[in-house]
C-alpha cells in the first residue's frame, strides 16, 4: 500500500460490524487498543519500504491481554502480527492482522545470574540497554545489529539477528537458550533443551505443544527427509545462512542423530516456526504467525575482557556453540 492515501479511503476499510467487534475487544483490554485512522497508518510500515493497514493495534499490559487477543483473531480469523521495535527491513510486522506492540510494558530485565551466565527478560527490551545492564558484571549479549540502540530482543529473536561482527559473535539463535510461549490456541509451553527420554514424553498427549512435538518427530525420523535435509541445506562453512529455518540443526539432535546434543526448538532460526508470536513477558522475534505468541527467551553473552581476543579470531579455538569455555548462556524468560 503506498503512503499518502485519503484517509476516507482508510476509513471505509473497516466495516460497522469490525468497528463494533474491535471496540468490545479493546474494552476487554487491561492495556490500550486502536483502531482509528491515526494509529493504524502509524504501524502500517516498519523500517522497511513495505506498507499494509493492520486492522487494529494493541498495546498488551498482561499474559491475560495476550490470551484475549489470541482469542478474538481465532474468533475472527484474523492474524496478530507481533512487534517491538519495528526495525526490520523486510515487513516482518507488517500486515492486515492486528498489530501486538509488546514493547511499552514488556521491557524488563526479570533476573541474572551472573555466574551460570544467563539472563531472563521480557521481549520488549532494547539490545543496548541489556549490555549496559550487563557491563558491570563484566558480560554482554554479543549479536550486535546496526540498530541496536532501538532494537529489542523480541524482534531479534523472531528476525534471528546478527549484524557485521556475526562471524565472532554468531546470530541470536546461537545464543537462545529458552522461550516461554503462548501458542495459538492459547496454551503457554516453555521451549528449551530436553533429553531424550523427555523428548518423546513431549509427544504424548492432545495438546497443541504435543502435536508439535510428534509432527517434528515424524518428519526428522523420515529417513527420506533426513537424506533431503543433509544433501539440499547449506553447508556448515557457510556461517551466515538465514534464509528458511534451521530444521538441520534439529536433525543433528539426540533424538535423530546419536551422539548429538539434546533437542531444543530454539535452534530454529524463527521461533514462530513453532507456532509461536510475540508474547508480553519476554519473547523474542516475530512474524505474522496468526494468533501466536511468546513470552520469554534465553540467550548466551561472552565475557566483556574477552572481546580482544574473540576479534583476533581466536574463537575457532573454541565450540561455535554457546557452550564455549569463554562465553556463557544468556536466558531469556
Amino acid at each position: 500500500m503506498a503512503p499518502g492515501l485519503n484517509l476516507n479511503i482508510l476509513n471505509q476499510q473497516l466495516s460497522t460490524q469490525q468497528k463494533t467487534a474491535l471496540q468490545q475487544l479493546g474494552g476487554q483490554l487491561e492495556g490500550e487498543f486502536f483502531f482509528d485512522d491515526t494509529m493504524r497508518v502509524l504501524y502500517a510500515t516498519d523500517a522497511s519500504a513495505y506498507r499494509e493497514l493492520p486492522m487494529g493495534v494493541a498495546i498488551p499490559r498482561t499474559v491475560d491481554d495476550l490470551k484475549k487477543l489470541i482469542r478474538f483473531a481465532q474468533a475472527e480469523k484474523t492474524s496478530l502480527i507481533p512487534r517491538t521495535a519495528g526495525t526490520s527491513l523486510a515487513g516482518q510486522v507488517v500486515g492486515n492482522g492486528i498489530v501486538v506492540d509488546v514493547s511499552k510494558y514488556f521491557n524488563r530485565i526479570l533476573e541474572l545470574n551472573a555466574k551460570e551466565g544467563w539472563v531472563r527478560v521480557q521481549p520488549g527490551v532494547v539490545r543496548d540497554e541489556l549490555n549496559l545492564f550487563l557491563q558491570p558484571h563484566g558480560l554482554f549479549f554479543g549479536p550486535e545489529t546496526s540498530t541496536a540502540n532501538r532494537a529489542m530482543i523480541g524482534g531479534m529473536v523472531g528476525n534471528n539477528s546478527c549484524g557485521s561482527n556475526s562471524v565472532v559473535y554468531r546470530s541470536t539463535r546461537e545464543h537462545l537458550l529458552e522461550v516461554k510461549a503462548l501458542l495459538s490456541d492459547g496454551s503457554e509451553a516453555e521451549f528449551k533443551s530436553i533429553g531424550l527420554e523427555d523428548f518423546h514424553q513431549k509427544c504424548e498427549g492432545e495438546t497443541l505443544e504435543a502435536n508439535i512435538y510428534r509432527t517434528t518427530r515424524r518428519l526428522l525420523s523420515n529417513y527420506e527427509n533426513q537424506q533431503e535435509i543433509r544433501q539440499q541445506f547449506p553447508k556448515k562453512t557457510v556461517e551466515r545462512r538465514n534464509t528458511g529455518y534451521a530444521i538441520d540443526a534439529l536433525l543433528d539432535s539426540a533424538p535423530f542423530t546419536a551422539g548429538e546434543p539434546d533437542f531444543n526448538f530454539c535452534k530454529l532460526r524463527n521461533i514462530h516456526w513453532v507456532y509461536l508470536l510475540f508474547l508480553s513477558p519476554v519473547s523474542v522475534a516475530g512474524s505474522s504467525c496468526s494468533s501466536h505468541t511468546w513470552l520469554n527467551f534465553v540467550a548466551s553473552f561472552s565475557h566483556e575482557k574477552q572481546l580482544a581476543g574473540r576479534r583476533s579470531g581466536r574463537l575457532w579455538s573454541f565450540s561455535v556453540a554457546y557452550q564455549s569455555s569463554d562465553s556463557r548462556a544468556v536466558r531469556f524468560l
